[in-house]
């Protein structure tokens, strides 16, 4: 049976290191369909999609998932050069943004889940004249706060998975 070196758990380590840098990018580039969609509701053909995986549906926390997404773009980049060039700083630099990402997405998961669990009756509440949001007018409307709510649950617990594996 062939000894197995060091190195090969390094490249282990490293393919698994690019393909969830690579992810931080892409859930990156996904916060910004949702965010630039927003700001064009007649236009919108993919932020329901991705509000599911990245959140938002809360007042004040589109903005600053789309500053995670943004810096999420920065350090998967950073992650995968650092991987690529065998730089241990910059994979640390990447390590600590997951690290950053799970507090934030926890505080924000935790704001939009309270918005999520009272959207039946969002439509009868003062909150749904005074901070009109579309996606949650459209959810009551719908009736499709529930599937929303338990999908938006199950892909966090994986997002927050991920990231704690990673």
């Amino acid at each position: 049976m062939p000894e197995r070196t060091g190195s090969c758990y390094g490249d282990n380590l490293r393919f698994w290191v690019l393909t969830f840098a690579v992810i931080t990018v892409i859930y990156g580039l996904a916060t910004f369909v949702a965010l630039i969609e927003d700001e064009m509701p007649d236009s919108r053909w993919a932020t329901d999609s991705v509000r599911l995986a990245v959140g938002g549906y809360a007042n004040g926390t589109t903005l600053p998932i789309a500053f995670v997404g943004a810096l999420g773009i920065i350090a998967g980049i950073i992650g995968v050069t650092g991987c690529y060039d065998r730089r241990a700083d910059e994979v640390r630099i990447y390590s600590w943004f997951l690290v950053l990402r799970i507090v934030v997405t926890t505080f924000f998961f935790a704001a939009d889940y309270l918005d999520l669990w009272r959207c039946e009756v969002w439509l009868s509440t003062a909150d749904s004249v005074l901070r009109y949001r579309a996606d949650m007018e459209y959810l009551a409307r719908s009736g499709g706060c529930t599937m929303t709510r338990n999908w938006y649950a199950a892909l966090w617990i994986f997002d927050f998975l991920l990231n704690s594996i990673a």
